[in-house]
């Protein structure tokens, strides 16, 4: 989790730069700025590193195999969610009139993937905190993983740190 630290930040940077202009759906009229933060974030949830822990998920157990899905899911959901809002953007932008609509009336589902993707992401500190203690703490890992190391990752995937505001006003509405 520490080796994903900095790209996870670098997105989570880049979509709440972005996620104030999608985050009651796309506007009628796209603001200038949106195309660029939006491909920014798009760039960087496509540029998460991929962690040692979640390239060996399957050969993981207990703890650990539960971090590693929490992972999974988001870079999934954060790259999908922005990938497909990137398109719509540029299909509003510059697409017939018929993909235009159809991407914007598809366009909820994608944005509700980037909410929930970092809405996963920041269970990652309380599972991480409650794994270690289940697993026997401090007594149990010594110097290799310190109450000091889990609690500061503890505060850098947590809600205030990785978490989306608003919650998506315009959430997909099952049919």
């Amino acid at each position: 989790m520490r080796a994903a630290e900095s790209g996870v930040h670098r997105e989570v940077a880049a979509s709440r730069s972005a996620w104030p202009l999608i985050a009651g759906g796309l506007p009628q009229v796209l603001p200038s700025t949106l195309r660029g933060t939006v491909g920014t974030a798009s760039a960087r949830a496509n540029a998460l590193p991929e962690p040692s822990f979640v390239v060996s998920a399957r050969t993981l157990t207990g703890p650990a195999a539960g971090i590693a899905g929490i992972y999974e899911s988001y870079e999934r959901l954060a790259r999908q969610g922005w990938r497909l809002t990137n398109a719509t953007v540029a299909a509003i932008a510059s697409a017939s009139p018929t993909v235009a609509s159809f991407a914007r009336e598809n366009s909820p589902l994608y944005i509700d993937a980037i909410y929930d993707g970092h809405f996963d992401l920041s269970l990652l500190g309380k599972s991480l905190v409650s794994g270690y203690e289940r697993l026997g703490g401090p007594a149990a890992f010594g110097a290799a993983l310190t109450q000091g190391e889990v609690s500061a990752l503890a505060g850098a995937y947590s809600i205030p740190g990785v978490r989306l505001e608003p919650h998506p006003q315009g959430a997909a509405k099952e049919g």
